[in-house]
């Protein structure tokens, strides 16, 4: 496994956006934070739409229902990775409907992979910026890079390549602290009603991806 660098002890707030302190250094701005402020979403008429309309129901419930969905997923991921670590799936009467429907990949992954990182803190020191990836686990002796999800329903292909510059993020950075490369990379969405959903991204397009966003960064902060 590689050394574990713990993002709790990393990550600061300044102007209300996400940072992390690697060694001391100025803060790098953290991957989510550029990706917010790229993607147009804040802005887009679908999601003034669903935040207006929660809110018309009861002030603050978007927000609620941004952090009940944050919570659930830092749940999936830590039964996801004591279910790899111990190469052992749960049981499907100990499970919620987001884990069962992860049971499948947690299986394949129990019998195939070993964990080389969870939840751990990557950066890169040339374009000062930081993250946290979910999961990366040895597969057939190369290295892949996961992110996983929770959706309401699948991902379609134009969702899935906009947050594919998330992975190339990670891959960057990945290079940047461990002087590692990854094999493949990709999201496991687990769903409410069937077994969760697996998008394998391209690696050079997802890595290409974040460049533009990041460039995109770049030039609105100037």
């Amino acid at each position: 496994m590689l050394e574990r660098h713990d993002p709790e002890t990393m990550r600061c707030e300044i102007g209300g956006e996400r940072h992390y302190v690697v060694d001391g250094s100025p803060p790098y701005v953290s991957v989510t934070t550029v990706l917010a402020a790229t993607s147009g979403m804040e802005s887009s008429w679908a999601f003034r739409r669903w935040r207006d309309g929660l809110e018309a129901i009861e002030p603050g419930l978007a927000d609620t229902v941004r952090d009940v969905a944050a919570a659930r997923g830092t749940k999936l991921h830590a039964e996801a990775t004591e279910a790899i670590v111990n190469r052992e799936a749960p049981s499907p009467e100990d499970s919620d409907v987001w884990l069962l429907s992860m049971l499948p990949l947690l299986r394949q992954w129990s019998a195939v992979a070993t964990l080389e990182l969870a939840d751990g803190a990557v950066w890169h020191g040339f374009d000062r910026v930081a993250g946290t990836l979910d999961l990366l686990l040895r597969i057939a002796g190369g290295l892949w890079l996961w992110d996983l999800k929770t959706a309401a329903k699948p991902y379609g292909q134009d969702r899935i390549d906009e947050k594919a510059a998330q992975l190339g993020a990670y891959a960057e950075c990945l290079r940047w602290t461990y002087d590692v490369d990854v094999a493949g990379c990709g999201f496991a969405i687990a769903l409410p009603d069937r077994p969760a959903q697996v998008a394998i991204v391209n690696t050079r397009r997802a890595v290409e991806s974040w460049h533009g966003r990041r460039t995109q960064y770049r030039e609105q902060q100037q």
